[in-house]
């Protein structure tokens, strides 16, 4: 029996506590991003603007939202239960604008303005003028981000004594996937978010065509009715894209309206950014060699022909092989448009009779990133017969010969000579 007064081994039992407990918990599910960029605060100063005066719009924009990790934990005998766990992670901001709706927007937009982290704050400042005419105005935020964009009315009083927390206010969100390539089909969550002190009815979303480049794959109108003050509502549309389209922003118009409790209709247009980015595909079209019969210890050229079969241009198309036979085996290409395509030429010095197996990797930059694709071929390499083998044979064949002539032809006294020119006479 162990000796349970020992300290080593109450060390060594709750080690191999923890070891069994290791190799029991086992995490095996997945994970949900819910993060996105949001306009947390907003001042306008004055608060009241005096018709053609000048005024700023200071914004705060913070991240919101979690990543989500759900994981599936084994507890052996009593079966299995699912833990969460949740952080943050940086957002790229693209781009921030302010569309003034009425008013003119004195400042310029923000580009690639960076990467915003989870515990981060942006504060961005616009220099405006109002308008002539006196009434509510509400010149929008757009903030573009990967895989979101979103956009936040602010309201700005110009000269009149509403009290404008009172009204209900509708801000329009979406998120769609952070690569849009042209061709594929998009699928965009669209969300309605009443931030003001009043409910807002009949509220209703109409999805138009971006010209020929992306429209609605079924309905293109959206009913969501009524929408309390802090309520949220979402629906799922997918968009169909052109795969002509040119890498680049796109905007999708959607028109948004609904009704104050005055009955005042409230009517405005939030199109959907998105930014396509073409992405290459890259095969090996065809593989020459040059000559075509390889002999060994010959040099030999190869020949691969690449083409771009895929929607967008890639450049820095750079060709490598993995073969066991020295040469070059390096070559640069540089760009390859949509529908083209590219050689890249080896010289190899040459290498002994047999099969090879050889690897061709072509590394290219599109809209995307970086990718690599490889292609797994055979070489072969004949021997040369004639080299070792038919020199030999011809040296035979010149004794034969003279053999034949000598104890055929000349043999002396001999009137039966095969080859005699004098019995042709």
């Amino acid at each position: 029996m162990a000796d349970t007064g020992n300290p080593m081994s109450w060390v060594a039992l709750l080690l191999m506590s923890f070891i069994l407990m290791g190799l029991i918990i086992l995490p095996v599910s997945g994970k949900d991003w819910d993060q996105a960029p949001e306009v947390t605060g907003y001042w306008v100063n004055p608060p009241n603007l005096a018709p053609e005066s000048l005024g700023t719009i200071n914004i705060s924009i913070q991240l919101t939202g979690t990543t989500s990790f759900s994981e599936k934990v084994s507890t052996g005998d009593k079966g299995s239960s699912y833990l969460s766990r949740d952080w943050s992670q940086n957002l790229y901001i693209e781009r921030v604008e302010l569309e003034g709706n009425g008013l003119l927007v004195l400042s310029p937009d923000f580009d690639r303005v960076g990467i915003l982290g989870p515990d981060g704050i942006l504060t961005l400042s616009y220099t405006i003028q109002a308008p002539k005419e006196s009434g509510i105005y509400y010149p929008e935020i757009r903030i573009i981000s990967s895989g979101t964009s979103v956009r936040y009315p602010i309201p700005v009083n110009v000269n009149t004594a509403i009290n404008i927390k009172k009204q209900a206010m509708i801000i329009m969100s979406n998120s769609l996937p952070e690569t849009v390539n042209p061709g594929d089909e998009i699928p965009v969550t669209i969300t309605l978010e009443n931030v003001g002190e009043s409910p807002a009815n009949m509220a209703t979303i109409v999805v138009l065509n971006a010209s020929s480049v992306i429209m609605p794959k079924t309905t293109s109108t959206y009913y969501f009715g009524l929408i309390k003050p802090g309520e949220q509502k979402s629906v799922n549309v997918v968009l169909l894209s052109n795969r002509n389209a040119n890498p680049g922003l796109v905007q999708v118009p959607v028109t948004l309206q609904y009704t104050q409790v005055d009955g005042t209709v409230q009517t405005s247009r939030v199109p959907i950014d998105m930014v396509m980015k073409g992405r290459g595909e890259i095969g090996i079209i065809s593989v020459d060699t040059n000559p075509q019969r390889i002999i060994d210890n010959q040099p030999f050229d190869i020949t691969i022909r690449i083409g771009n079969t895929g929607t967008g241009k890639v450049k820095q198309v750079f060709a490598t092989l993995d073969m066991p036979i020295s040469g070059t085996k390096h070559s640069y290409i540089g760009k390859i448009d949509p529908g083209e395509d590219g050689t890249a030429t080896f010289l190899m010095d040459g290498g002994h009779a047999g099969s090879y197996l050889y690897n061709a990797s072509v590394t290219y930059i599109d809209d995307t990133g970086t990718h690599t694709e490889s292609r797994q071929m055979t070489l072969r390499v004949t021997q040369a017969y004639l080299s070792w083998i038919g020199i030999p044979i011809l040296l035979v064949i010149i004794m034969l010969c003279l053999f034949v002539y000598h104890y055929w032809y000349k043999r002396p006294g001999s009137d039966q000579r095969i080859f005699s020119w004098g019995r042709l006479r």
